[in-house]
């Protein structure tokens, strides 16, 4: 069996290119496992730290915090109609003081800068208030009052910029 030059070379060139595909895919891989590594640390900390919750996709984009205090101000105002003073008296009243019966202060400063963990609050202790403000607004007439109370929630004009 005869072997020519070309043959050897071709061989060479062969292997050469071979070892070059092998140590670049070696460092693309390497950097696609990186970049994985980093991606997965990255949502693990968003999710840990309670910044972002799954449990809580119905919140609308809300581009600002608020506390307790705020959700008073927004709507029990000294100068109220008496549709306000519905929304105040029998709706935001009962659930603040939950909110605030509910959580230590430690709690509620920290819910203060995290908008997500005072909605999610907000919304367990809606749930829980739900039936027995639905009862006060039946006995005044004022039902419809609860739907704009949660329009006002869930539109994102919650409190004024």
């Amino acid at each position: 069996m005869e072997f020519s030059i070309d043959f050897f070379i071709f061989l060479a060139i062969a292997i050469i290119a071979i070892v070059l595909i092998i140590r670049f895919l070696k460092k693309v891989i390497k950097k696609i496992l990186i970049a994985t590594v980093v991606f997965v640390f990255g949502l693990y900390s968003l999710f840990a730290t309670g910044i972002y919750d799954f449990n809580d996709v119905n919140i609308k984009n809300v581009e600002y915090n608020f506390s307790i205090e705020d959700l008073q101000n927004k709507f029990c105002k000294e100068d109220m109609n008496y549709r306000d003073s519905i929304k105040c008296y029998v709706i935001i009243s009962p659930i603040c003081e939950d909110i605030i019966k509910n959580y230590s202060q430690k709690e509620l400063k920290q819910m203060e800068w995290n908008k997500y963990k005072m909605f999610i609050a907000l919304k367990k202790t809606i749930k829980e208030k739900q039936n027995n403000i639905h009862e006060n607004l039946k006995e005044t007439n004022t039902l419809y009052i609860w739907n704009d109370f949660i329009n006002d929630i869930e539109i994102g004009t919650f409190l004024n910029k």
